[in-house]
């Protein structure tokens, strides 16, 4: 069963071994040098920074890498234009008891995607999360739900008769897919060790983004077309009346 299938028929996929160790290295050392400066939002359990929103032109490579991408567009073949929603990386922290019970929501199932369609042809949103370091259940690896996206619902609010999920526990390298209406949650870091990982979120053009990445300017000779669409430099609402029905347009 290749990834494609297996996220149709489980609602998310494992590739191990895509990213060399030594590659994986090179980026958790920019992910740490970046962070003090970097914007971001710093939680008891976990750090999320806002990659290229504001930091680094070294991860554009993670806007439209080959390999993921070419699951991304395996996903979403609709013919729609599709546009990266966002590009973070989490660091998930080391957690005590009392700091877990403070923080118990933020340990709860979610969904990416607002429609929890049951239907995989209509999926609209698809994520993909390098694994910088090893992901172990003593560091925080991602859970996921199996089956969760054929439910057509969200997370129930009371979380305590869930079924047990999967902890993807994967070395680094490897690439953990989910499909936006399939069930997930960030795992406790109970060991304190370093646990980076990098998480790209697309979806097809119509779907708003987490955020704008279309202001920034980038340095000419390190973006590419195709990446300054997936950026939605192509796709901002215009403000003529006359275009207003052409939301998605040609690159300026």
């Amino acid at each position: 069963m290749n990834t494609h299938d297996r996220l149709k028929h489980f609602g998310y996929a494992i590739e191990p071994g895509i990213f060399p160790a030594h590659f994986c290295d090179k980026i958790g050392a920019i992910l740490d040098s970046i962070e003090p400066t970097c914007k971001k939002i710093d939680r008891e359990m976990q750090v999320v920074l806002h990659c290229i929103h504001e930091a680094d032109e070294r991860l554009l490579m993670f806007v439209d890498d080959g390999p993921i991408f070419r699951v991304v567009q395996s996903v979403l073949n609709s013919g729609e234009q599709i546009v990266l929603n966002s590009l973070s990386a989490s660091r998930a922290k080391k957690t005590d008891d009392e700091t877990f019970a403070r923080n118990a929501d933020a340990w709860r199932a979610h969904i990416d995607h607002r429609m929890p369609t049951p239907d995989f042809e209509n999926t609209a949103s698809i994520c993909a999360m390098i694994a910088v370091d090893d992901m172990t259940l003593e560091n925080g690896a991602l859970r996921v739900w199996p089956f969760s996206h054929l439910s057509k619902e969200k997370p129930p609010r009371d979380q305590s008769y869930l079924p047990s999920p999967i902890d993807c526990v994967v070395p680094k390298g490897s690439v953990i897919y989910w499909l936006g209406q399939t069930w997930h949650s960030i795992g406790r870091n109970v060991s304190g060790a370093r646990r980076w990982s990098i998480i790209g979120h697309w979806t097809e053009w119509w779907i708003k983004p987490t955020f704008n990445y279309a202001w920034r300017e980038w340095t000419p000779a390190l973006i590419t077309d195709r990446q300054r669409k997936l950026l939605g430099y192509n796709s901002i609402p215009p403000t003529s009346r006359e275009s207003r029905s052409h939301t998605v347009t040609e690159l300026a």
